[in-house]
């Protein structure tokens, strides 16, 4: 009898705390969505990189992506979109298709507050059309919230 109870209160408690895990994810993946969304200023990180440009990542409530590439002359803009997604134990990553081929791909989110965004992309997507000219998966974004 004594053996069944013990059996008993240790399905439960392993029932709540994966049950407790679930809500716990899926509450932590609308807290990324909504810290993501709004307009975030690109810091180019080398020399190779134009400082004459500024980009500007848009992320919208509806899983849009606009990317502003305001040149002294002229805007360029760049419309696509991303989804964000958790993998266990690996952490949150935004997936961003349909903008350009360079800057399409999964990128794992290595920081994001109220003003700063760190992306790290570890894949290209399929949507690539020429995926050797355009180099490796490795991308390093930072960001800052206007």
């Amino acid at each position: 009898m004594l053996l069944k109870h013990i059996t008993m209160i240790r399905y439960l408690l392993i029932s709540s705390l994966l049950v407790l895990f679930v809500l716990l994810g899926s509450s932590c993946k609308k807290s990324k969505e909504n810290k993501i969304e709004g307009s975030w200023e690109y810091l180019p990180m080398n020399n190779l990189e134009s400082q004459t440009s500024k980009h500007v990542w848009i992320f919208d409530g509806s899983d849009k992506l606009k990317i502003e590439v305001q040149e002294p002359d002229t805007t360029y803009v760049y419309n696509g979109t991303y989804t964000i997604s958790s993998k266990f134990m690996k952490g949150y990553f935004v997936d961003v298709k349909g903008v350009y081929l360079y800057w399409n791909g999964l990128y794992k989110i290595e920081t994001l507050n109220k003003s700063e965004l760190i992306l790290n992309r570890t894949e290209k997507n399929a949507d690539s059309e020429n995926p050797d000219v355009e180099g490796g998966a490795f991308l390093w974004k930072e960001f800052v919230k206007k």
